[in-house]
């Protein structure tokens, strides 16, 4: 008896079976419903690729295909997914991008087409080295002070290399509130990157600048500041030369170096020396090392 039951079983389970494959091969997939609004947005180093989710979101997913190197290469992304970054490209290539959608079957819908475009160059990687420093030359000629006292510290103590005299700016007439600048023209566009600096050796520790800025002006006229030192900078020991530099070579005609605040909080400000400089630089092109690894 357990030998009958048990073929009844197996040959009832072998139909079930074979029933339920007819029902899948009789089973009908409607073509799945295309994505629309498709568009192509160059970012660095790919391209995002766009498109508007159907309102019936009647397929199982969306292919995007390209060719790279001969080959065509194929991102698959879920029916919930409204867009794709495909990154790994290069500057100097050109890319179209085919869509398509497929239903469950692996049954895909109509082919759709974008625009080529091209993605935006990889930056420059700059290192900047203090080490390797060039000093730029100054003359007087080439600087001017907002304010200037009449009676002493004239401008071009500045660049006299002598840490015993000194400028000041304003403080017995045509005085004005903090920020006092020092403003420097080049003949042709220069790269700044720091200064060194001395205090005025017989002044007073509240007007020696605790604080900088760094502004660049395409014309001399209209200002961008462009770096901000941190606060409270040391005023002490007086004798020592300090340095700052203003996180990149910048690139300019015209720069103007802020004195923004002073541990008295006072309306004037003095130094000694000023000596600005370029960094090194040690520069590696991203977009190179792309094209090298574009595999």
């Amino acid at each position: 008896m357990n030998k009958i039951l048990l073929f009844i079983l197996s040959s009832f389970f072998l139909a079930f079976v074979a029933g339920c494959n007819d029902d899948e091969d009789d089973k009908t997939y409607q073509l799945p419903s295309q994505v629309s609004e498709i568009s192509v947005e160059p970012r660095i180093g790919g391209v995002l690729v766009s498109w508007t989710i159907p309102t019936d979101s009647n397929y199982f997913y969306v292919q995007t295909r390209y060719e790279k190197n001969g080959r065509t290469i194929n991102t698959n992304s879920s029916i919930y997914t409204d867009s794709v970054l495909i990154d790994g490209l290069i500057n100097k290539n050109e890319y179209v991008f085919e869509l398509q959608t497929f239903n469950e079957a692996v049954i895909g819908g109509d082919i759709v087409t974008t625009d080529a475009v091209r993605p935006i160059r990889r930056p420059l990687d700059i290192t900047y080295d203090i080490e390797n420093a060039t000093m730029l030359e100054l003359t007087e000629d080439m600087i001017e002070t907002f304010t200037q006292e009449s009676s002493e510290g004239p401008k071009k103590n500045l660049l006299d290399g002598n840490i015993n005299t000194y400028w000041h700016s304003a403080w017995s007439s045509g005085v004005a509130p903090l920020p006092h600048y020092i403003q420097v023209t080049f003949a042709e566009v220069t790269k700044l990157g720091g200064m060194h600096y001395t205090f005025r050796q017989n002044g007073d520790n509240g007007g020696r600048p605790d604080q900088f800025d760094l502004q660049v002006s395409e014309d001399g006229i209209e200002w961008e500041t462009v770096w901000v030192s941190s606060e409270n900078l040391p005023t002490t020991p007086v004798d020592d030369e300090k340095t700052l530099t203003f996180g990149k070579n910048h690139e300019s005609r015209y720069f103007r170096i802020r004195i923004i605040s002073n541990p008295g909080n006072k309306t004037y400000t003095h130094l000694s020396t000023i000596h600005l400089f370029s960094m090194g630089e040690r520069i590696i092109d991203l977009e190179e090392e792309a094209e090298k690894d574009y595999r």
